[in-house]
Order: structure tokens, then C-alpha cells, then sequence
């Protein structure tokens, strides 16, 4: 499972090459394309990876999102997590690892590490959690794309301890 920040919205001609993609916008249009390289690279396709926002609506331009509304969107991303069941949680960016972790350390200080996320009633599942760079910021710091590699790598190795064939 990938949880990322937010879609960025687009207009008529977005919409249009995604009918004709036959795909579903999941960040933003640039974002999208260097997420399933991202994928690709470590042998993953759209059928082997569920991608979700931390945040279901994007904020006002300019506006940070506050703590009430992280965890209010936490509850949900929580109830798609418990629905989905992911063998491994790639957080992507500090909003997704803010909702998914709780804190506010920076992306910097905590890839390269497995998280570990309870969540559930009774049962209290627990998922490990590994953060990375968010496409978008990628973008604009391409110096960055090593360490996201890494990451990735990190997460491929960690995807074949646990078997791919119950991915979702």
C-alpha cells in the first residue's frame, strides 16, 4: 500500500488523459508518472499496489492542513488500511507519515526504517510502515532521488522476505 499527501486537482485536459490512461489520478499527473517508475523499478504494476491519500480532499492553495484535520482524515486512512490489510505501508512525504505515525519528525529522520502501525479494534493488527520521499517533492529536488531509492530497495527486500503473492 502507498498513502500519499493528496491529489492535486487538474482540469478537462487532465481529466481526458486519464480516461484515456484508463487509470485514476493519485497524486498529480507529473506526481503519477514518477510513482509508477517508482513501482516499476522494484517489479511492482498498478494490480500489485493499492494507492491511497492520507488526506481525501486537497487543502486551499497556500493552507497546511491542522492537527484536527490530520487525524480526522487518520480515522479513515485507518479504516481503508484495516480493509485493505497491506503486507508492507509505503508512506510517502511527511503528511502521510504524520497521519500514519503520529509526530512531526521529518521524512529525512525516518526513512530508512521499518514503523510499526497498530490500528484496529480488538485484534489490533500491526503493519510495518517504511517512509520515503513523496513524488512531488522528487520533483523539485532531484538530489533526493537517491535516498528514495534506497528506500524503495529497502522496501523490495522486505516485500520478498514477507512473499508478494498476497500484496495488495
Amino acid at each position: 500500500m502507498v498513502v500519499g499527501d493528496y491529489a492535486l486537482q487538474g482540469g478537462p485536459q487532465l481529466a481526458e488523459a486519464l480516461v484515456a490512461a484508463q487509470t485514476a489520478l493519485c497524486f498529480g499527473a507529473d506526481e503519477d508518472v514518477l510513482l509508477w517508475k517508482m513501482m516499476q523499478a522494484i517489479q511492482l504494476g498498478p494490480q500489485e499496489v493499492y494507492v491511497t491519500n492520507a488526506l481525501k480532499c486537497q487543502p486551499a492553495p497556500g493552507e497546511e492542513p491542522d492537527m484536527a484535520w490530520l487525524r480526522q482524515c487518520g480515522l479513515h486512512l485507518v479504516d481503508e488500511i484495516q480493509s485493505v490489510r497491506p503486507r508492507l505501508i509505503c508512506a510517502m512525504g511527511e503528511v502521510a507519515a504524520t497521519v500514519l505515525l503520529g509526530g512531526s519528525e521529518p521524512v529525512a529522520r525516518l526513512r530508512g526504517r521499518i514503523h510499526n502501525l497498530q490500528a484496529g479494534g480488538e485484534g489490533m493488527a500491526h503493519y510495518p510502515v517504511m517512509v520515503t520521499y513523496h513524488p512531488r517533492f522528487l520533483l523539485r529536488v532531484a538530489d533526493m532521488k537517491r535516498a528514495a531509492w534506497e528506500d524503495l530497495q529497502h522496501m523490495q527486500k522486505l516485500l520478498r522476505q514477507r512473499g508478494k503473492s498476497r500484496l495488495k
